[in-house]
This record gives structure tokens, C-alpha cells and sequence, in this order.
């Protein structure tokens, strides 16, 4: 569904978007359609929105890593860490520290992943920072032998596997275990891969269909947020 298309962007676009709290919201109930291209256009201003909040720039941040890839997250994962604790702070610190480790930057992986210590991590923030050990590993042992490198990516993978059976349980979880896939690739280690249990492989395929949510509760979620923005027009002195 194009954001433009739905009959309460259309009627109170300007409304929606002149209310950061709105404008949240309706980035919110995009993300959760599965409308993350609209989301992307939706949210082009976000850093000229001074009141915006952490767990808006973060449902941003989830939507660059899908479509664009986890590097282009990262300004948006770097603001909601340094706005301090929040209900999405350790998703983006498990977010970065996945980024870092795919592109060669261990010290800064290791030091979000440290900062992750201690706390009470949703299940997929866990799978997230699981990740990211697995690529850790692979790199730490770059300038070894094949089997060594090998041997330290198995070794990671069925850590993980063992703690996770079943696999991600969410699109983030899914498009990180794609980018591990490609990066283990780009390292001549594609055979680790191997370690993968089937239900990871499984869900690499068929993960971005269209779901009910998107076909139907989104236009009603949006009509509803238009006629919110309505109200707090008429309200206003």
C-alpha cells in the first residue's frame, strides 16, 4: 500500500505530518504493515524533527536495514544510543554491533556488545548480538588458515543454533542471518554455513509477504490517525 494512496494520508497529510507524535504513529503502523519502502518516503525529514523520540528513529532504523542494508542504519542507531535508556536502546545497540562486526569493525562490535552485558534482552535482540559473535569470530580469525577460520565460525554458529533452534522469529532477525550468510560467503566460508539448521534456512525464504495486517488493518489504523489529526485541528486555538 503507497502511504499516498490511503484515503487518511491523502485527506490529512499535512495534518499528520505538521504533529511529530502523528507522524510517529503513522510511521509506527507502517513499519508494522510491512510498508517499509512508504515508511522510508514517510519519514525523509527525520533528522529536521527536533521532538522526535528514540522509538521513532527506531522503527526507521529496522526499515534501512531491510531495504537498503544494516550500514545504512547506523546514523539512526548511533541517535537512539546516545538518547540514553529507552525501550528500543538495546535494539540498537545489538543492531550496531552486528554492523561493526560485518564491516571489519571489531573493537567498536565488541564494545556494543559489552554494553549489552548484563541486561534483559528480548529474545531477538539476543539472536541480533548471536550475530554478531558468529561474524566476530569469522573476522578474528581472518589471517588464519582456512580451517581454522572454518572451525571458529562453526563453532559460533552451533552456539548459536543451540540457543536458538527454531531461528529468528522476526524480518530483523532474518535479514541479519542473510547478511551473516553473505558475509560468511565473502570470507570463502560459505561450507559453515552448513551449521545452519534447517528452520534458519527455511526462513530465509518467503519472509516478505504481504500480511493481513497490511491489507487490512493498516487503511483503518491510518483513517483512524487522519481523524485524530482532524480533532486536534478543530481543538487548537
Amino acid at each position: 500500500m503507497c502511504i499516498r494512496d490511503s484515503l487518511a494520508l491523502r485527506n490529512h497529510h499535512l495534518l499528520l505530518k505538521h504533529s511529530t507524535q502523528l507522524w510517529g504513529a503513522a510511521s509506527y503502523v507502517l513499519f508494522q504493515a510491512g510498508s517499509r519502502r512508504e515508511l522510508l518516503d514517510w519519514c525523509h525529514d527525520w533528522q529536521s524533527r527536533s521532538d522526535r523520540e528514540p522509538w521513532m528513529v527506531a522503527n526507521l532504523a529496522l526499515a534501512l536495514v531491510w531495504e537498503i542494508g544494516p550500514s545504512a542504519a547506523t546514523a539512526a542507531w548511533e541517535e537512539v544510543l546516545a538518547a540514553g535508556p529507552s525501550s528500543v536502546w538495546s535494539q540498537a545497540a545489538s543492531g550496531l554491533a552486528f554492523t561493526c562486526a560485518i564491516t571489519g569493525r571489531s573493537a567498536d562490535a565488541r564494545r556494543h556488545l559489552d554494553n549489552l552485558t548484563g541486561l534483559s534482552l528480548s529474545k531477538e535482540d539476543r539472536f541480533s548480538a548471536a550475530m554478531a559473535n558468529v561474524a566476530l569470530a569469522a573476522a578474528a580469525a581472518r589471517d588464519s588458515s582456512f580451517w581454522h577460520r572454518h572451525r571458529s565460525a562453526r563453532a559460533a554458529l552451533r552456539s548459536a543454533a543451540e540457543a536458538w533452534p527454531e531461528g529468528p522469529g522476526s524480518l530483523r532477525g532474518k535479514h541479519y542471518l542473510r547478511e551473516l550468510k553473505d558475509f560468511l560467503r565473502q570470507h570463502g566460508l560459505s561450507s559453515a554455513f552448513a551449521r545452519f539448521p534447517t528452520s534458519w534456512i527455511s526462513k530465509l525464504r518467503g519472509e516478505d509477504e504481504s500480511s493481513w495486517t497490511g491489507r487490512f488493518l493498516l487503511p483503518a489504523i491510518l483513517i483512524l490517525l487522519g481523524i485524530a489529526g482532524a480533532y486536534m485541528e478543530m481543538q487548537a486555538p
